[in-house]
């Protein structure tokens, strides 16, 4: 991974990452995780946000506007 740049990215942008379980010590404190689990009909998919460090804050105020 950080052969591949991970660390640029981090500075300069997003980075999507699946698995992340397998780099746990590379995964930043201040972070936005996506999570796709199963819904209830065959194709459907829920989202859920979980907000690390200071993302907290933020998206509470973005979810009382």
């Amino acid at each position: 991974v950080i052969e591949l740049g991970f660390d640029e990215a981090l500075d300069d942008g997003v980075a999507l990452i699946e698995w992340p379980e397998r780099m746990a010590s590379l995964i930043p404190a201040e972070r936005l995780d996506v999570v796709l689990t199963q819904g209830a009909e065959p194709d459907s998919r829920l989202v859920h946000i979980e907000a690390h460090g200071s993302w907290a804050a933020r998206l509470s105020r973005i979810a009382d506007d």
